[in-house]
């Protein structure tokens, strides 16, 4: 799902290279976002950023022969769903107690596994159906996960528990 960052070089090689600063943009942008507002808010602004990227990159805006709204407007979303991919490992190992974390980071890495698989093949999509559908369809899945971490705790400045016993105590206290 790099295009934007692609097209940038004149052969595969430079368009990787073009590639991977795209992600460490994204990277640089979310380190700094997580140490002022929190993990679980970094990832919904990227999240939410990559859906009205993606949304804005949908009307056929041409700007020169080679660049239009569509190419730049992906540029940032990959750059923030980068970003996003490397804080979500921070959020998502700070939900469980430390006797469980192990065993939440493998499944973290399972389904990054899954979606890096199925990622080649929804990029196949631009090719067969129309942009606007592919496009939408990406700003979709980034703006739902952006509404469902609304629901996820946020552990930014708190005692995490380490044991399942804490976390069932820490549970009772804060609901009765």
């Amino acid at each position: 799902l790099n295009f934007g960052w692609n097209e940038l070089g004149a052969n595969i090689f430079t368009s990787m290279i073009f590639s991977v600063v795209g992600i460490w943009l994204g990277n640089v942008f979310t380190y700094g976002t997580t140490a002022l507002i929190g993990r679980k808010k970094t990832l919904m602004l990227c999240f939410g950023l990559s859906a009205l990227a993606f949304l804005a990159a949908i009307p056929n805006v041409n700007f020169s022969g080679d660049w239009g709204l569509e190419g730049i407007a992906c540029l940032f979303a990959i750059a923030f769903i980068g970003g996003a991919f490397s804080t979500i490992y921070l959020l998502t190992s700070e939900l469980a107690p430390t006797s469980h974390r192990g065993m939440i980071l493998s499944m973290c890495s399972s389904s990054a596994r899954i979606g890096s698989f199925v990622g080649p093949y929804t990029s196949l999509l631009y090719g067969v159906l129309d942009r606007k559908v592919v496009l939408a369809m990406f700003a979709v899945v980034a703006g739902c996960v952006c509404g469902e971490l609304a629901f996820v705790g946020d552990s930014t400045g708190k005692q995490i528990p380490d044991t399942p016993a804490e976390m069932k105590q820490k549970h009772k206290a804060t609901v009765g």
